[in-house]
């Protein structure tokens, strides 16, 4: 999803395989890829949080009453959605 040309990254729920070997390590991974209704909710999560104010911009300081989501900059740059607080309606 992107908010004015830049891509936000947002969770995702994904189903995974992992095989582990005799003493634990992991020796594969199968699975992982969203499926599209999933990425379509998140997608309509992520604009219902814009639309009832509970989402911050990116560069905003701490989150202003009612908002629980914020957008941050990851280490390498990217614009990612986090959760900073839980409101009760």
């Amino acid at each position: 999803m992107s908010r004015g040309g830049e891509s936000i990254y947002a969770p995702i729920p994904v189903s995974l395989s992992v095989g582990l070997d005799a003493r634990g390590r992991v020796k594969s991974i199968d699975g992982g890829t969203p499926d599209p209704a999933a990425v379509a909710d998140t997608t309509r999560y992520v604009k219902t949080l814009r639309d009832s104010g509970q989402l911050a911009a990116a560069g905003e300081q701490q989150p202003a009453s009612g908002l629980t989501h914020q957008i941050e900059r990851d280490a390498q740059g990217r614009q990612v959605l986090r959760r900073k607080r839980f409101s009760i309606s």
